[in-house]
């Protein structure tokens, strides 16, 4: 089931990288997605619609949904129900206050929203994530983007090779 799903977005997410376990905590793998695109057709709107369709399979991979952030509380603007910015603001909302957490086989893997995703897929390096070809963030610009203390990669360690272990592989 992880395996299909991550076969299914493996195009529009992006790792950023790992925190690595200790004794209390297991590994986390965190995963970007593109929050501008808030049509239907835009990630987050693709997997709520795979996950809705997936719900009743009987399976061990369970989405937990978390709200990432209040984007009233800091916006400032206050605009008139039903206005057309409203709408806009709605839909921004929509898509960018998504936190999909899963866990697999001892890794938890975070699924958050990014800002500048399309200046992160340029400096991108195909990887494997569960045995699947993922985009991850090159050692370089993760270098570069703690150097200049981006708020995406605090607390994370370089993505370098897959950490879910495979216990059985369809044929």
């Amino acid at each position: 089931m992880l395996r299909d799903f991550l076969k299914t977005f493996s195009q529009r997410l992006i790792i950023f990288g790992t925190e690595l376990k200790n004794s209390d905590r297991l590994l986390h793998v965190h995963i970007k997605y593109d929050w501008t695109n808030c049509s239907p057709k835009g990630t987050a709107a693709k997997i709520k619609e795979y996950i809705k369709a997936n719900q009743d399979k009987n399976t061990s991979l369970k989405f937990k949904w978390h709200r990432y952030s209040r984007f009233d509380l800091f916006a400032g603007e206050v605009f008139r129900p039903g206005s057309r910015a409203h709408k806009k603001r709605a839909r921004e909302h929509r898509s960018y206050n998504n936190h999909w957490e899963l866990a697999c086989n001892g890794v938890v893997i975070h699924i958050t929203p990014v800002y500048s995703y399309s200046e992160y897929r340029k400096k991108t390096q195909k990887l494997k994530l569960a045995g699947v070809n993922f985009r991850a963030i090159t050692p370089e610009a993760f270098s570069e983007g703690q150097k200049s203390n981006d708020y995406e990669f605090s607390g994370l360690s370089c993505y370098i090779s897959d950490p879910v272990p495979l216990l059985w592989i369809k044929s």
